[in-house]
């Protein structure tokens, strides 16, 4: 059984002998609604691997995957795979305007987004099946942007998946991961070059989106490298305008993989044919 930990735990660690669990993403409390489960390595090496691409200049995106009949499945990752940044198709002539079209961030900044390489996503997607393990959510990071759920990634995201995860690095020096649930009808997706739209980078205000807790588990050492990268001592609060959690010993873990959003099948099953259903939407999209 995980106990509460301590006086200065971080938004209700427990512990059981070396293993560790805790809350680390920035939403929590009775502001979400569910929760994500990943190891602690997966945390660190999606926040490790995501910085050396924003150190590049680039942006990072990929798949989240994991075994099926993992406890919690779908609302949990074992593994990930980060696509090739250099091959991002996002100024390609076929997509370049329809970006444009969506605000004057997205003609200033001609980083904001990505369009996966259509061939590459393939190679994965088969891959990954052939491993016999399922993606379970995309993922993308935002440059300069915090870890909301935006207007544009509501609009690209894959309605094949009930979740996606964030990684904001505007300030590289306190990375947030933030998973949010998503449920949208297959049929509303894509950007076109003929939108007029402005302020697409800013946050979906729908009730589609609804922002879910990350629960780290693994070693106690593990898990207190990864809240102090997320959240280091020496990193003035409001630099990147937020605040860092309440250290908090009262305040326990939501449950993991729980309550399930609303929309979820009971049976996890959200997704057939995975390459199918992720290439049938244009390849993997996501923006900011």
């Amino acid at each position: 059984m995980y106990q509460q930990h301590g006086p200065g735990a971080l938004l209700g660690m427990r512990t059981n002998g070396d293993a560790a669990q805790a809350v680390v993403s920035l939403r929590c409390g009775e502001d979400v609604h569910g929760a994500i489960d990943m190891p602690v390595a997966l945390c660190l090496r999606l926040l490790r691997q995501a910085a050396g691409i924003h150190r590049a200049g680039l942006k990072s995106y990929g798949l989240l995957i994991t075994e099926p009949g993992t406890a919690g499945y779908p609302f949990a990752a074992s593994d990930v795979v980060f696509l090739d940044s250099r091959k991002n198709r996002r100024n390609d002539p076929g997509h370049r305007a329809a970006f444009r079209a969506q605000g004057s961030y997205f003609r200033q900044f001609d980083d904001a987004g990505f369009v996966a390489d259509s061939a590459e996503l393939l190679a994965v997607c088969r891959a990954i099946e052939d491993s016999g393990r399922e993606i379970v959510a995309p993922f993308h990071s935002h440059r300069r942007q915090p870890a909301n759920f935006s207007l544009i990634d509501y609009r690209l995201h894959n309605p094949a998946f009930a979740w996606h995860l964030i990684i904001s690095l505007r300030d590289p020096h306190r990375p947030v991961l933030q998973p949010f649930g998503v449920h949208k009808d297959p049929s509303d997706f894509g950007i076109s070059d003929q939108d007029a739209c402005q302020g697409s980078e800013l946050a979906y205000q729908g009730p589609e989106v609804k922002p879910l807790a990350l629960v780290a588990h693994g070693s106690r050492r593990a898990l207190c490298r990864l809240t102090a990268t997320l959240y280091p001592k020496n990193a003035p609060d409001g630099a990147d305008g937020m605040t860092r959690p309440p250290e908090s010993s009262h305040q326990g873990l939501p449950t993991a993989h729980g309550p399930v959003p609303a929309w979820a099948p009971a049976n996890g099953d959200i997704h057939g044919n995975q390459c199918d259903d992720v290439l049938r939407l244009s390849g993997l999209h996501g923006y900011r």
